[in-house]
């Protein structure tokens, strides 16, 4: 396949999809979040990606939120980890399927960055908890490990259970048949299908699109045209996208109809963003 035939195939789903979307609305759509910024792992840029310490500090420095990726331990809690193995991100080795929730806590996740105290991975409870009032938290659901798709989401909606009256919760995952597991278990929650210009994962999202109903699409830049975003506008259906950093890339962004915007650099782009926008911000 030329690479030419490459992007445009895509591209071509990805307007599918968003035509298709004027014919499924949902009430849970009209509750998603607009014009929002999170922060990508937390503060990625100048913490350690997916810790509590992350999370904090990026929401000191103005996100509405942060998005944080969810596997699960070896004895099937919901974690806190992007990679499936330790040694990128922690002082652990080996696979996090092949250790405890209270395991993975005593590891420090924050070796990837000087300065930090000691810091285990966190679990998915601990993290909601630590998340003020009216945050938004994007948990994105990955398959890898060695429990069953099912068991995932199921724990996953346990642990977010009590926090949704609190948290905005917005699930997500490349992963179209957990996103449909989802939408069957809890058909209110608000669901945010990744895209990418992979042509692998296309198949799965177009088989499970009408089961997922998705209230968002999540898109990197490559996929977030000016024409796109205004054809999602029509369809009413919200475009966020990841992980933009350039913060006048975000501004431009917003400007063309963005829902959102995941960031490693939120003190900047939070900082420009809101200076841009003023009161419409929110």
């Amino acid at each position: 396949m030329t690479t030419s035939l490459k992007n445009i195939l895509p591209l071509t789903y990805l307007s599918m999809l968003v035509f298709t979307a004027r014919y499924r609305r949902r009430a849970s759509a009209l509750r998603f979040p607009q014009k929002w910024i999170l922060g990508h792992r937390g503060a990625r840029a100048i913490a350690p990606e997916n810790t509590i310490t992350s999370f904090k500090i990026a929401m000191e420095h103005g996100a509405d939120g942060v998005e944080f990726d969810v596997i699960m331990s070896k004895d099937k809690i919901p974690v806190v980890i992007h990679d499936d193995t330790l040694v990128r991100t922690t002082n652990g080795q080996g696979l996090v399927a092949d250790y405890t929730a209270q395991e993975l806590s005593e590891l420090d996740a924050t070796t990837m960055m000087q300065g930090f105290s000691k810091e285990g991975v966190p679990t998915l409870a601990r993290t909601l908890q630590s998340l003020p009032d009216g945050a938004i938290a994007n948990i994105e659901l990955k398959s890898a490990g060695r429990y069953a798709k099912s068991e995932l989401v199921d724990k996953v909606l346990d642990d977010a259970g009590p926090e949704k009256d609190r948290l905005v919760i917005i699930f997500s995952s490349f992963d179209g048949e957990i996103l449909s597991m989802i939408r069957k278990k809890t058909p209110d929650s608000l669901i945010g299908l990744l895209l990418c210009q992979s042509d692998s994962l296309w198949p799965m999202s177009m088989k499970y699109w009408w089961a997922i109903r998705p209230d968002a699409l999540h898109l990197p830049p490559k996929l977030a045209s000016a024409s796109l975003l205004k054809l999602a506008h029509k369809a009413e259906l919200p475009v966020a996208i990841w992980t933009v950093n350039d913060p006048k890339m975000a501004q431009e962004y917003f400007k063309n109809g963005a829902a959102g915007i995941f960031t490693d650099r939120v003190p900047e782009v939070v900082s420009l963003i809101k200076k841009s926008f003023h009161h419409s911000y929110k």
